[in-house]
């Protein structure tokens, strides 16, 4: 695949600037956080630094094989979120010794939990899990199970596995920003912004989600395309297929889009090849995906997605709790809807002080997802808005980025009432972020800041009513 043009930074950057040296690997700051690491788990559950040096192995050796450049960028970013998953897991303990480090105070009806029970060999002792949980099977926990080869009877012992997912992620916007337009400051941007992200942490950097694995999958798989790695690529949507399909679909029209530079530049048999080999791909995809898990099950699923959207409207609005606005939005004309839940699905999570604080005692995800990550969108969102509209700065997709996120928003709006999927377009979020944050003018930037100061005043605005 041929690139439309280059980046105008390219021949600026300094030859010892080049892909494998990014200028930001700290020895240490992965020393420290390895410390970190230890001393968590020790705390926590001692047996669990196999689990650790286990998949701090494999996930390494899997770079090793395949992207040895990207190595000392990976592992940096798996050191720092090995550490924010111990430092979470000893807060989790302390305050709610009975979660065993999962979240709270859910209970046994958080999601990680209930793929920890799955997974797990045994369930520790007075940690609530959902009854006859035995009885189920998830596509996410069967993977999890064939690629974990030590027992598992504490949930330490497989959170790490997620720090690989979360490297992952950090590690391919990076890499896929570099192979499109070689722009190392906006690249080595979205690379640190990625890794410290709490909201990405919360919905499954640090805990056993599916959300931060399904959005490395997404980022990974353009990386490969990019670089024309095409069976990487295709294991990685395949996979994707297998443990989210509903929100890998509704990703398929980003590829298209994203990749509209790269398809002019082609000759007519290679623009027909991807045109309809992708599809022809996915199709294979899908049957993998329903040959992985029960086929009747997965049918199910494909089933409940309509224009009501993945959850049943009639048990939210039975809700005490549901958000009335959402709810409102739901009654509307299709046309307000679909344009209305895109809106609101880019402006989760809200600036919400009382959720925040709603437990009994301190709870860090609610904390984090209901204060700290509307606090720090300010800034995020300013540094979007002025991605959005700088011209070309960085790489050549830039514009269709902007563009896929917008689609993607709309059709997740639509199709999928849980508004954690909006995680799988992080990736591509803080790709224009890091341009904004990277190469934006005074002007744009400026605007930006109007932009994100009204929508996070408005929230204020809405709570103190």
């Amino acid at each position: 695949m041929q690139y439309a043009t280059q980046s105008p930074t390219q021949s600026r950057l300094p030859k010892s600037e080049s892909f494998d040296q990014p200028g930001i690997i700290r020895k240490p700051v992965m020393a420290a956080a390895l410390l970190m690491t230890l001393g968590g788990i020790l705390y926590v559950n001692p047996y669990s630094v196999l689990g650790f040096a286990y998949y701090l192995l494999i996930w390494h050796v899997l770079i090793f094989l395949f992207h040895r450049r990207d190595l000392g960028t990976f592992s940096f970013a798996f050191s720092i979120n090995s550490g924010l998953i111990a430092l979470y897991y000893v807060v989790q303990t302390y305050v709610y010794p009975e979660t065993y480090g999962t979240s709270s105070p859910l209970g046994s009806w958080t999601d990680d939990s209930y793929f920890f029970s799955l997974v797990a060999d045994s369930v520790p002792t007075g940690m609530q899990v959902r009854e006859y949980y035995y009885l189920y099977s998830h596509e996410f926990s069967n993977v999890l199970k064939a690629v974990s080869l030590l027992p598992i009877h504490h949930p330490m012992d497989v959170i790490f596995f997620q720090s690989g997912t979360a490297a992952l992620l950090s590690t391919f916007v990076r890499r896929f920003m570099l192979v499109n337009g070689n722009d190392l400051k906006s690249a080595n941007a979205a690379y640190v912004l990625t890794i410290i992200c709490p909201f990405l942490l919360m919905n499954g950097g640090a805990l056993l989600l599916r959300d931060t694995f399904a959005a490395a999958l997404f980022i990974y798989s353009l990386s490969c395309v990019s670089e024309r790695k095409w069976l990487l690529a295709v294991l990685a949507i395949m996979t994707q297929l297998a443990i989210r399909p509903g929100t890998a679909i509704i990703l398929l029209p980003a590829y298209f889009i994203i990749y509209l530079p790269n398809l002019r530049g082609l000759d007519a048999k290679k623009l027909a090849a991807f045109v309809f080999g992708l599809p022809v791909l996915v199709i294979i995809g899908v049957g993998l995906g329903a040959n992985l898990i029960d086929s009747s099950i997965f049918l199910q699923y494909l089933d409940r997605i309509s224009l009501d959207g993945r959850e049943v409207i009639a048990d939210l609005t039975a809700d005490a709790n549901a958000n009335q606005i959402f709810l409102a939005i739901q009654n509307m004309p299709f046309v307000l809807k679909f344009s209305l839940n895109g809106i609101y699905m880019f402006l989760y999570p809200f600036f919400n002080p009382a959720s925040a604080f709603v437990g009994q005692f301190f709870d860090t995800r609610a904390i984090l997802l209901n204060l700290v990550v509307p606090i720090e969108t300010l800034w995020l969102n300013a540094w979007f808005f002025a991605g959005a509209i700088t011209k070309f700065k960085a790489i050549p997709q830039q514009r269709n980025v902007v563009v896929a996120i917008i689609v993607s928003l709309l059709i997740l709006g639509t199709y999928s009432l849980q508004t954690r999927h909006k995680t799988i377009i992080y990736p591509i979020y803080y790709v224009i972020v890091a341009i904004g944050f990277a190469r934006s003018t005074k002007a744009e930037r400026r605007f930006g800041y109007i932009v994100s100061s009204a929508l996070l005043a408005s929230q204020i605005a809405i709570n103190v009513r």
